[in-house]
This record gives structure tokens, C-alpha cells and sequence, in this order.
């Protein structure tokens, strides 16, 4: 059998367990009662532009490339203001 001083020390043990638990959930549930009540506001607008402009490509490589590859990429060489000064596609 546990002596009086025993069951004071467990009772006192139990007791404080209990209120630590129960400031615990009170605190939590106060929390989660504000984070699910907080307003938000989520505005997305999608935009799908008709055309895309394709950014300039600037070949300096010192590997050689041949210029009849470059001309024959199509329509992105083949109009003179694209290739302005440069006589590669003659």
C-alpha cells in the first residue's frame, strides 16, 4: 500500500498532467479555430497569348558551323532582314 506522502506526490502528478493536457487542447483547438476561419482570397488568370515571339539565337562557336545548316533551318533564315550584313546564304 502506498503511504499518504506517495498518493499527494501522484495525485499532484496526475493533477498537473491533466491541466497541462488540457491547456494543450484548448490552445490547439483555439488555433485551428482561427487558421480555418482566416480569409483568403485566390485570384489565377491564365493567359494563352496567339503567338509567341521566339527569342534570338546567337551562334559563336569556334567548333565550325557550317553555314548551309544554319540556312537550311527554314523559314527563320530564308528572309533577308535576317540575315542583315552577313552573306552566309548566298
Amino acid at each position: 500500500m502506498l503511504s499518504k506522502s506517495e498518493t499527494v506526490k501522484k495525485l499532484l502528478k496526475a493533477t498537473v498532467i491533466i491541466v497541462c493536457l488540457v491547456g494543450f487542447l484548448w490552445q490547439t483547438s483555439l488555433f485551428l479555430l482561427l487558421y480555418w476561419t482566416y480569409p483568403t482570397v485566390v485570384d489565377i488568370q491564365v493567359s494563352v497569348p496567339s503567338e509567341i515571339e521566339m527569342p534570338g539565337i546567337t551562334v559563336c562557336s569556334g567548333s565550325g558551323i557550317k553555314p548551309e545548316i544554319i540556312c537550311n533551318l527554314g523559314p527563320y533564315c530564308s528572309e533577308e532582314k535576317d540575315l542583315e550584313g552577313s552573306n552566309l546564304c548566298e
